[in-house]
């Protein structure tokens, strides 16, 4: 199974903007987590769980933990202890990088995903971390890794690189 390409553009979000949006976020979760334990102590089974299929208690745990962790969040970010993570795309819902070094969120595009696959992984298996800011150092990386490259779609390659040149492209 190969990895997925993300071709990721370049935004001038700041970090007030992605904290009010994780803030924004967390709240809907933390929201969405009480009224499922809510519901629970009522006696009724939120649509979220399938009485079926899940065993019950279990999600009930995992649901309670998961409303501790994003209260603990929602307070550290809202007390300014967290800062650059506040980036990172699970507070924000999508699909994106932040460049610690030059200070820049990428956000994934949608309109040009896996223009070519990847089964090159680390030596003990896991994914690659390999970023790629440029069309140059993008053929390099193509040239270097072709025996791990399958699936190329250059023309969609060249236009992504074309709307945006100072994007970037990440594996996943």
């Amino acid at each position: 199974m190969g990895l997925h390409t993300w071709c990721l553009k370049r935004t001038n979000r700041t970090f007030e903007e992605a904290k009010s949006l994780a803030i924004k976020n967390i709240e809907r979760e933390i929201e969405l987590l009480s009224e499922i334990l809510f519901d629970f102590k009522n006696g009724k089974i939120h649509d979220l769980i399938d009485p079926e299929t899940d065993d019950i208690e279990s999600r009930i745990v995992d649901f309670g933990y998961s409303l501790a962790y994003n209260e603990r969040i929602l307070s550290c970010i809202k007390k300014g202890l967290i800062k650059e993570a506040i980036f990172n795309s699970d507070f924000l819902l999508e699909i994106g990088h932040y460049d610690k070094t030059n200070k820049v969120y990428y956000l994934n595009t949608e309109e040009f995903h896996d223009v070519f696959r990847t089964n090159k992984r680390n030596k003990d298996g896991t994914y690659i971390n390999d970023l790629i800011y440029s069309r140059e150092d993008c053929y390099k990386w193509l040239f270097d890794n072709k025996d791990f490259v399958y699936d190329m779609r250059e023309k969609d390659l060249n236009e992504f690189w074309s709307k945006y040149p100072d994007g970037m492209i990440q594996f996943g």
